[in-house]
């Protein structure tokens, strides 16, 4: 690893290129540590280089960090249809080598157990297309025994329902959590014209679950509530597309709560005053 000191003036932000510091053709991972309190995002801008049905996609997508290092990462989303790519990047700042158990649960394929070494002080990054069959939906549970800071970037040409022949290029990127939970809440959502918004489930337990969903709605200033409960098999994960639940045109939040601890994101694609691309949320929920 290499290190670098620099000066933040109080009240105001610094920016690192990173692809300076750290030298061309890299993969790297980043450890901030201050003497004071500080926040730190990380902002990547991309053309992947490897097609995807055809077409290189490019965007941008950034992610907060963690405070912290833990020996469980979790989730939801994940999918090795054809025209997705997805990584899983462990982190290991420790000075001792980690073994992490990766367990994929597949929407209809079971599970999948895989075991990586991740050296001290480095990253290693997984290929999920690789470890998992194609054309599968899946969420990750990453068990180490040694603290890992572990994130899910996923790049795509995403096919839009309904719109035969279109393509909505990018990328997205998400820091796992690092415990499931009974509740979890999400501001965004969106079903407007040119908007596709999911949620994600994952079902880390071994019985099937019962999950709540409430859709909170927001059109022509009348709000509206929606709740649905869905089955969510046991070590599986479950879809839900927005858009067919509570109709087009509507913006909407949700509520998401379960009689056992559960993890859950929000992708959204979109197409929009010129510009394609997706992001990917992992959901706001209480400390347990």
């Amino acid at each position: 690893p290499t290190a670098e000191n620099i000066t933040i003036p109080a009240t105001s932000r610094k920016t690192i290129d990173v692809n300076l510091n750290a030298g061309a053709g890299q993969d790297v991972s980043i450890a901030v540590t201050a003497n004071r309190d500080i926040v730190a995002e990380r902002v990547m801008y991309f053309q992947d280089p490897n097609p995807i049905l055809g077409e290189s996609p490019d965007g941008v997508h950034n992610s907060t960090g963690t405070d912290q290092a833990g020996t469980s990462w979790y989730f939801a989303e994940g999918t090795t249809r054809n025209n997705f790519r997805e990584w899983l990047c462990l982190m290991n700042p420790g000075g001792e080598d980690a073994t992490a158990n990766i367990r994929y649960l597949t929407f209809d394929r079971g599970v999948i157990t895989k075991s990586k070494t991740v050296p001290a002080n480095s990253r290693v990054t997984v290929s999920v297309n690789d470890d998992v069959a194609a054309e599968t939906d899946l969420s990750m549970q990453v068990d180490s025994d040694r603290p890992l800071v572990a994130e899910r970037p996923m790049y795509f040409q995403y096919q839009p329902v309904g719109l035969p022949g279109a393509l909505w290029g990018g990328g997205h990127n998400t820091i796992g959590a690092q415990y499931a939970a009974y509740k979890w809440y999400f501001a965004e959502g969106t079903t407007r014209p040119g908007f596709q918004t999911y949620l994600c489930i994952s079902n880390p337990h071994f019985q099937d679950i019962e999950v709540t969903v409430q859709y909170i709605t927001n059109q022509d200033g009348a709000n509206d509530t929606k709740t649905e409960k869905v089955t969510v098999a046991g070590n599986s994960r479950h879809t839900i597309r927005v858009n067919e639940v509570v109709g087009q045109g509507k913006d909407v939040s949700f509520e998401v709560t379960s009689g056992v601890p559960i993890v859950v994101e929000r992708p959204m694609y979109f197409s929009t005053g010129g510009y394609v691309g997706g992001g990917a949320s992992l959901g706001f929920t209480e400390t347990p």
